[in-house]
């Protein structure tokens, strides 16, 4: 079904619906404030050629469906910390032609518990979509993060890059891309890399694919690792204490995860990333 066909069909639908038009083009805007109070679902939908970049704090407890239509550029920036309490969000964007959107999801959870689902639709040729996520997981808590990359149109990209840092806690990451047979010379990169800093740590990363056409180009794996002992010895020598030496090294490890990324969204999350990091330097993380 085409993304005309699901707007026209949004009287069936119970979410309330959201127009973002013209006159929010170029801006930026809480996503917060266009949320309908008290409803479980909601529909955002962004018309044609507008340029809007959304900003969130905390994971919005709703289902929410984003509809891109021709040549729409969304930004979504989401900074979230979990503190005692379980979340669960869920975000699908249907990406029309010629349209791309770019999510950043980037947070520590801390002795909660957070589920996280992001589906990226994209049905109109030349349609692409990003999310990048970044990661801090301590002190027993519970973070499950999945993504679907769905292609039916033609030359549509997409791309997950998701980086953790986890000590004493759960980590899982489920991927998923599935291209149609209609989605000829479709290009997917994802890609799921994660450091464990407690033997108390758990991750479990499970990347899939299903392709129905040969006329794709597709990239998927995921990595579990440790901080180098040398490394930290490295910059040791240089003069760099222990601690601060972990912290540059975490620092580059999350940073990667940006690549491919706007410049918009790299200055995001450099203006927060200390915080980020502080979740899992003063925590636990390093029991040996």
């Amino acid at each position: 079904m085409q993304l005309a066909q699901k707007i026209s069909l949004s009287p069936e639908f119970s979410e309330s619906v959201v127009t973002i038009g013209a006159t929010f083009s170029g801006t930026t805007i809480c996503l917060a404030d266009y949320l309908p109070k008290g409803q479980q679902a909601v529909m955002i939908i962004i018309e044609r050629g507008v340029d809007v970049v959304f900003t969130d704090c905390g994971v919005p407890p709703v289902n929410i469906k984003f509809y891109c239509k021709q040549g729409a550029r969304v930004i979504y920036l989401l900074e979230s910390y979990s503190q005692e309490s379980s979340v669960i969000g869920h975000l699908e964007w249907y990406v029309e032609e010629n349209s791309a959107i770019e999510c950043i999801l980037m947070g520590g959870i801390v002795t909660g518990a957070l589920a996280m689902t992001i589906d990226m639709y994209l049905q109109g040729i030349r349609a692409r979509a990003s999310c990048y996520v970044l990661a801090t997981v301590v002190a027993a808590a519970q973070c499950t993060i999945k993504t679907r990359q769905i292609h039916t149109g033609e030359h549509t990209t997409s791309t997950v890059r998701a980086h953790s840092l986890v000590g004493a806690a759960n980590f899982d990451y489920r991927g998923a891309i599935d291209i149609d047979q209609t989605s000829i010379h479709a290009k997917a990169i994802q890609a799921n890399k994660n450091i464990l800093l407690s033997k108390l740590g758990k991750v479990v990363a499970i990347p899939t694919l299903q392709v129905r056409t040969n006329k794709v180009h597709c990239i998927h794996g995921a990595a579990v690792g440790k901080l180098e002992p040398e490394h930290i010895v490295y910059l040791q020598a240089r003069g760099i204490d222990a601690f601060r030496a972990r912290a540059l090294l975490l620092n580059g490890f999350l940073l990667q995860a940006l690549e491919g990324a706007s410049d918009v969204s790299v200055r995001f999350v450099g203006q927060n990333i200390e915080k980020l990091l502080a979740c899992i330097l003063l925590k636990d993380s390093f029991v040996e």
